[in-house]
């Protein structure tokens, strides 16, 4: 069903008592990383308006649960229709303070496709309106949560006038992304984008179904990138129609699924793994924090 987070809501409430009765902060217990070799970190974008990234990233999360990984989902960016339409019925809130304001504080939810879904959206800046020992309790629990899982699959909603969100890229290092077929001047400057923000990231390519129409774009797109950018996006397949259709979709058993697409799910996990830094999402973005902070100190002293 979830884990709550009363402790931390609590927590909160208990700041707000006088002085004299001021809670000792707990000791931060630190996971052992036993799990981390096997742990992921992969953003899902969609860099093609008729194709929701969320909805393309809830697919992925469907066939990584198919093939025995714990996956957890979360959304930063989506609007709040987008994400009542894919991940209905599950209730996700538009904000980690709109969680804490509710009676029923769980901060992760079951999907009927086995994965796990994080109850609030990321909102830009909000984790800097809590204070420190705030900050340090929640990041704890966030921590744990991705720890218990296989593949955090991070949706960012690619939005180039709000950068705020695509500035997670930075504590990132695989990114998967839809591309349109028949626009690859806009797929070419996504990706310059995103290689601008994590010059060394692993990306892989979905191109989304053209009905038949322009084959081969990917090919043509990845070849682009080698010769200007003197990158290396992988292309791993073709989002199948029943993978992009808008609302709630029944997705057939296993042996009945797309074939393809199990197929673009295992080659995202075999060919974008790699890479030395095997800290936890949550970890990175608390580290920048905490720097960042330590930065305007000594810009104001």
């Amino acid at each position: 069903m979830g884990k709550g987070i009363e402790d931390i809501s609590h927590f909160f409430i208990s700041m707000a008592e006088p002085a004299a009765s001021k809670p000792v902060v707990p000791k931060r217990i630190r996971e052992e990383p036993s799990r981390r070799d096997a742990h992921r970190v992969i953003a899902v974008m969609s860099a093609a308006p008729a194709v929701s990234g969320l909805l393309a990233a809830s697919r992925l999360a469907t066939v990584f649960s198919l093939e025995g990984k714990k996956v957890l989902l979360m959304d930063i960016g989506s609007s709040p229709e987008t994400v009542a339409s894919v991940l209905r019925p599950l209730q996700i809130h538009p904000s980690l303070n709109d969680l804490l304001n509710q009676t029923n504080k769980t901060i992760t939810h079951a999907s009927s496709n086995g994965f796990q879904v994080l109850s609030f959206q990321l909102q830009e800046g909000e984790l800097d309106q809590f204070k420190p020992e705030e900050r340090e309790i929640l990041f704890q629990m966030l921590c744990r949560e991705e720890q218990q899982c296989d593949v955090l699959l991070i949706h960012l909603n690619f939005d180039p006038t709000r950068p705020a969100l695509l500035s997670h890229l930075r504590s990132i290092c695989e990114t998967v992304m839809v591309v349109p077929a028949r626009d690859l001047q806009r797929a070419y400057g996504a990706l310059k984008m995103v290689y601008h923000l994590q010059p060394d990231m692993r990306v892989g390519l979905i191109e989304a179904d053209s009905g038949g129409q322009r084959k081969g774009g990917l090919a043509i797109l990845v070849e682009a990138v080698r010769k200007f950018l003197a990158k290396s996006p992988i292309a791993v397949g073709t989002l199948p129609r029943w993978a992009d259709t808008p609302g709630p979709v029944v997705i057939p058993e296993k042996n009945e699924i797309h074939r393809d697409f199990l197929d673009v799910g295992n080659e995202i996990l075999a060919s974008l793994a790699g890479g030395e830094d095997r800290r936890l999402f949550f970890e990175r973005i608390e580290n920048d924090m905490v720097i960042n902070r330590r930065g305007m100190e000594r810009e104001r002293s």
